[in-house]
């Protein structure tokens, strides 16, 4: 089981207020998918970038999930949030990996890649990716 760490970049007009309201809608949806845990993440912001609330408030932790199977419903339900809030990016980490997902159309291939990419073809991950 995986731990997946995601950063949410919010536009520089979002309020503090309105970035904590994005993020918990986002949590709901992701509570949704057969993850074990789904939780807001306080702490430091991302580096290099604005370390105001907006940024802190735009963490959520997943845990206890399989990567391979997963991962791709993760993607799809972040890509439709970021479509519908009009949010800029996400960033999704696993065991230091980092990808960014914007708010456009992910294909099966884009997945794929994804899953490959954070599981850094660790054998434990099947082919590239996994449980």
């Amino acid at each position: 089981m995986h731990e997946l760490n995601l950063l949410i970049r919010f536009d520089e007009d979002v309020t503090p207020d309105e970035a904590d309201a994005h993020t918990r809608t986002l949590l709901l949806r992701l509570e949704r998918l057969p993850i074990d845990t789904v939780e807001l993440t306080r702490g430091a912001a991302e580096p290099e970038t604005r370390a105001d609330l907006a940024t802190v408030a735009g963490a959520i932790t997943l845990a206890g999930f399989a990567l391979k199977t997963t991962l791709p419903h993760i993607v799809e339900v972040i890509t439709a949030w970021l479509e519908a809030s009009g949010q800029r990016s996400a960033a999704v980490e696993v065991d230091g990996r980092r990808i960014e997902v914007k708010g456009q159309r992910v294909t099966r291939a884009d997945v794929e890649a994804y899953v490959k990419l954070l599981g850094g073809g660790d054998p434990r991950y099947g082919n590239g990716g996994g449980d």
